[in-house]
């Protein structure tokens, strides 16, 4: 149970990053570190879903854009939150399948 607990301490890490990235982006510096208890694969999969859109928003705005100030730019704040979501999908989703499988009774 010690490596669910290091799964679930680096999924808060990572979701307290996206906070951050996300207040940054929205003007705020407030710091309101909102811990889930109970995360779970549903979750998970939400937020991934929603760093997924972000990322293809951002992936438009680039092909869209004609100057290459900008395109670096917006290549590198997209580079921000595709890190996340690939810890989710590679990472954290795989690992807590695991734990979830591991945790159900024997039959």
């Amino acid at each position: 149970m010690k490596f669910e607990a290091k799964v679930r301490e680096k999924i808060q890490e990572t979701l307290q990053y996206i906070q951050e990235l996300t207040q940054l982006e929205a003007g705020t510096a407030q710091k309101e570190a909102k811990e889930d208890p109970e995360i779970t694969e549903q979750n998970l999969e939400a937020i991934a879903q929603k760093l997924e859109e972000k990322v293809e928003i951002l992936t438009e705005e680039i092909e869209q854009e004609s100057d290459t100030k900008v395109r670096k730019e917006k290549r590198t704040e997209r580079k921000k939150w595709k890190k996340p979501l690939k810890r989710f999908r590679e990472n954290f989703l795989p690992r807590l399948n695991v734990h979830l499988i591991l945790k159900l009774p024997n039959n």
